[in-house]
């Protein structure tokens, strides 16, 4: 595949191709579950060079991994969506009461509720 090449308005385009593969045999996977690995197979496919078969296998650490940060975007999506996202202050104080004063420190956090 990656030795094909089109143009298209004179401009000249590569072809490549990722897969992600799911055993979907005696798995007790939703359809849902499946699909979600199959995406997260492929983009390991992606991140590892293009032009390779990715499968998904439970005990795969990278794969897993990739999942959980799949999960989080999604999260985070909802979160800007329902603005969910708060900025908090907190003053910094020093342990020590020997320290000069040096003035007032804080830091902003940004909490998602």
């Amino acid at each position: 595949v990656q030795d094909l090449h089109f143009s298209w308005d004179g401009r000249p385009f590569n072809i490549s191709v990722s897969i992600g593969m799911v055993e979907v045999a005696n798995v007790g996977m939703t359809l849902e579950e499946v699909l979600r690995a199959a995406d997260v197979a492929c983009y390991m496919a992606k991140e590892k060079g293009r032009n390779r078969v990715q499968f998904h296998s439970e005990g795969d650490t990278a794969l897993r991994e990739r999942f959980g940060e799949m999960a989080w975007v999604q999260r985070l999506h909802a979160a800007l969506d329902e603005n969910r996202f708060r900025l908090h202050a907190q003053e910094i104080a020093p342990l020590r009461d020997d320290i000069p004063e040096q003035g007032a420190h804080i830091e902003i956090l940004l909490r998602l509720t």
